[in-house]
């Protein structure tokens, strides 16, 4: 038996690999352009008709976020209670959120995320010696159920994003249920 040449092996895998990454900048760039112009063929339509298109772009692209918003959306869970990067960290994690993707540890993401807050949006406050942060920004508006309601392509949609596992450093929004 010939011996396996795994220097071969290995550039066949990363050009492949490099080939992969173009192609995925490549339609997630696509992608930006599409929402972007749905948005603004959805701001053209009378102010009755735009909820329900809205509704459909948000169950579509509005599924997975990344780091910043993850961590709004950990602060907003519980908006009159201060949060440590500690315990932001501890809820992301518990959620599922996968930090494979950030060059730092954990900690070190989610401290410099709630650093990067706008005043607008959350407090800082220091609690027993070490810094928190509490919600203080505009709650999201829940998006209204418009499944019973959705055209063909949304369910076609709806079902191939089921099937899909979160891609690397983003959360399953639908984790983060307000209780509000």
């Amino acid at each position: 038996m010939a011996p396996i040449d795994y220097v071969l092996l290995l550039n066949a895998a990363f050009k492949e690999y490099a080939d992969l990454f173009v192609e995925r900048q490549e339609v997630d760039l696509k992608l930006s352009q599409k929402e972007q112009f749905i948005r603004a063929t959805v701001n053209m339509l009378p102010e009755d008709q735009r909820g329900i298109w809205e509704s459909y772009l948000e169950k579509l692209a509005g599924d997975y976020m990344g780091l910043s918003q993850a961590v709004r959306a950990v602060l907003q869970e519980s908006p009159k209670r201060f949060h440590t990067a500690t315990e932001v960290r501890k809820a992301l994690e518990k959620s599922g959120f996968d930090f494979a993707n950030y060059t730092t540890n954990p900690l070190s993401s989610v401290h410099a995320a709630l650093k990067r807050l706008k005043p607008e949006e959350a407090e800082m406050e220091k609690v027993e010696g070490v810094m928190a942060w509490r919600w203080i920004g505009e709650m999201p508006l829940k998006v209204p159920d418009v499944s019973g309601a959705s055209p063909k392509w949304m369910e076609t949609a709806r079902a191939a994003m089921a099937r899909r596992e979160p891609s690397r450093g983003r959360l399953n929004a639908s984790r983060f249920k307000p209780r509000w």
